[in-house]
């Protein structure tokens, strides 16, 4: 005659508070996690974060990456990480890629009050310049092109800032205001 289980184990009580705190760790943040925030503080982090993660993937490919800053046609400000390629067709032109990794998001949109108003390396800005695009270049050797990115709060025509890049440093610093570059 057979016997008949009317309890669970232990160990297969143990086994399902495993499974079940394993699914918790990877749902938890992506339930959690808030929109993001309009601070300058927190958008001067986003923007160091993608110029610090181009820097490292250019010295260790020994290839020239770029920071490409956009105005799509919704309105709303963009920045994504870019790496150059040769053209198989025409060698002497430069083909630029969005960066696709598992590890890391290369691409930020600005959070909905925040809008660019302007990316400048000399005296022009480049976003009047090129229909609404800007790049900022990093070669292989880490060193970061010289940029100051006006920023807005659409909300508020008084809060304006401006990110300068520190090219040797590979950092954006906030500055209040906006501060147009000398050269």
């Amino acid at each position: 005659m057979k016997a008949c289980r009317q309890a669970f184990t232990i160990i297969e009580i143990m086994l399902v508070v495993v499974v079940i705190g394993v699914v918790a760790t990877i749902a938890a943040p992506r339930i959690m996690r808030k929109p993001p925030s309009a601070k300058w503080e927190n958008v001067l982090e986003e923007l160091n974060n993608l110029v610090s993660y181009a820097r490292q993937e250019a010295i260790a490919n020994y290839k020239i990456y770029r920071l490409h800053f956009k105005i799509t046609r919704e309105n709303r400000s963009l920045v994504q990480v870019e790496l150059e390629q040769d053209d198989q067709e025409k060698p002497v032109r430069k083909l630029y890629t969005t960066v696709k990794s598992y590890y890391f998001n290369p691409q930020y949109s600005f959070p909905e009050p925040i809008t660019m108003h302007g990316v400048y390396h000399s005296k022009t800005n480049e976003l009047e310049e090129n229909n609404l695009h800007a790049y900022c270049y990093i070669i292989p050797n880490g060193l970061v092109q010289a940029t100051w990115i006006h920023l807005e709060r659409t909300n508020d025509k008084k809060s304006t800032v401006t990110f300068e890049m520190q090219p040797f440093f590979g950092k954006f610093v906030l500055r209040k205001n906006f501060i147009k570059p000398k050269r």
